[in-house]
């Protein structure tokens, strides 16, 4: 092992250890601290993460992840925004600060277990794998097959809207008509038009022929955001994002951005208030508010354990389970969807252990997933820290279930039109003839240019005959 190697691993231990030193403290700490200097203090150690290169990926996710733990305080307590069930400041407060350390904790054991620059390696590694697969797809028959889909669901959703009425949709409330269309309602049709979506976007930004992706991602997706969602294209669009921050195509980051902007900015239109730009983070924590009140039993979404049949297709499920969004609106302590929180689920599948641990251990066996699955399986991987950097706004087997469905949808397109060589590991007891129009060309055979200065009559044989006639006697009949 050269010096630099070993050099460069001690660096990354003492990263690793002083990144827990400090998370450690600050944990001990912050129920003296407070929440205002705990949370000053945090986004210190998010700072030093997104400034240096190998742990920016780290930063981003951990930063999303703050947002959603800490928005909903900020708003109360900076702009007076509160919503139903209209908990106090000091429960806020008091429910924020567990949240925020439950992010610290997680990003404690994220450091000891696996380390944040072993993260970036592994999303870095992802999306190089993932980039190339995806060049190959689009020489292939998948991306005409991949516009029309899209074209189709973005165009049955386009006649939807106009059986409602555009002004009636824009004057309502978000996602008042959320149920009208085909990409906000079946989740079997969101994951196969997210995996599509992928594939068209990465289409336009790696390949020639733009113009098509780009109008039918427009087409399909349209819809979605005018009636006020935006769960599903934020998971594209993350995944998207991921895929250029690593490569050589990040001016394509800026319509992405200015998409991202356009949906977080869509209900100020109507309102004025910049802080309705921010619901995307606020709302959902009102789930975990709503259980620290008492309005909601622990159990509302029923077991834990149960809800991971959405990972099964349907015939194979005991039961219907419930996604903890739907479960939390049908209880009625709110008036709109807001969403779904990993927080709160933490604190309804053990009520004897600490939310923070609960959560810190489901975010780290997520992010063992994205590492494992790095190589092989490497758009789960990119998926998946595209989902993590929304999973504030939803539960943990939800989350799996468009990560894992989504990339098996790729992972199948890039199989089925690979033109791999036939592998000679197994045996055959019949001969393989190449097709006529298959057979290699027969190899010419080169025959070396023979060294003339060898030959009897070569170059050197007619200087040499020169030079003896050149010597002769005048006269003489020697020989030549």
């Amino acid at each position: 092992m050269s010096d630099s190697v070993r050099s460069a691993q001690t660096r990354g231990l003492f990263e690793r250890l002083a990144g827990a030193l400090v998370c450690t403290i600050l944990l001990a700490a912050s129920p003296m601290l407070g929440l205002p200097m705990t949370a000053l203090l945090w986004c210190g150690v998010l700072a030093g993460l997104l400034m240096r290169a190998p742990t920016r990926a780290t930063g981003a996710l951990f930063l999303a992840l703050t947002l959603y733990s800490a928005t909903a305080w900020l708003a109360a307590a900076n702009g007076n925004h509160y919503f139903p069930p209209f908990p106090t400041l000091a429960l806020i407060e008091s429910t924020t600060l567990t949240d925020l350390r439950g992010v610290i904790t997680a990003y404690l054991l994220v450091e000891l277990i696996f380390g944040a620059r072993r993260l970036d390696g592994a999303v870095r590694e992802a999306s190089r794998r993932a980039r190339g697969a995806l060049r190959r797809l689009a020489r292939t028959p998948v991306r005409p097959i991949a516009i029309a889909v899209l074209l189709a669901v973005g165009i049955w959703d386009w006649i939807g809207l106009a059986r409602i009425g555009l002004g009636a949709v824009l004057g309502d409330s978000r996602r008042a008509h959320a149920n009208s269309l085909l990409l906000t309602t079946d989740h079997n049709v969101q994951f196969v038009v997210i995996a599509l979506s992928i594939a068209a976007g990465a289409f336009a930004f790696f390949g020639e022929k733009r113009a098509g992706s780009l109008l039918a991602l427009a087409v399909c997706w349209s819809p979605f955001v005018l009636v006020g969602s935006r769960k599903e294209l934020l998971l594209m669009a993350a995944t998207l994002a991921v895929l250029l921050a690593t490569s050589t195509a990040r001016r394509w980051l800026i319509p992405i951005a200015g998409l991202v902007s356009f949906m977080f900015l869509r209900p100020v239109l109507g309102t004025a208030d910049f802080y309705d730009a921010l619901h995307e983070f606020i709302l959902p924590q009102y789930m975990h508010f709503a259980l620290q009140m008492g309005l909601v039993a622990p159990d509302f979404a029923g077991p834990f354990w149960e809800r991971a049949q959405f990972l099964l297709p349907g015939p194979l499920r005991w039961s219907e389970p419930t996604d903890m969004a739907l479960a939390f609106f049908r209880t009625g302590a709110t008036e709109v969807g807001v969403g779904a929180s990993p927080f709160a689920e933490a604190e309804t599948i053990a009520p004897g252990l600490p939310v923070e641990l609960t959560f810190a251990v489901i975010f780290t066996a997520l992010v063992g997933v994205l590492i494992a699955t790095r190589r092989t399986f490497f758009f789960v991987s990119i998926i998946c820290f595209a989902q993590m950097l929304t999973l504030g706004r939803s539960d943990t087997w939800i989350a799996l279930f468009f990560v894992i469905y989504s990339a098996l949808v790729l992972h199948l397109l890039v199989a089925l039109t690979s033109k791999r060589k036939p592998s000679h590991a197994y045996i055959s007891f019949h001969r393989q003839h190449p097709r006529p129009h298959e057979r290699p060309e027969p190899a010419r055979r080169i025959t070396p240019e023979p060294d003339r200065d060898l030959l009897p009559h070569g170059r050197r044989a007619i200087r040499l005959a020169k030079l003896r006639e050149a010597h002769r006697p005048v006269g003489g009949t020697g020989p030549r």
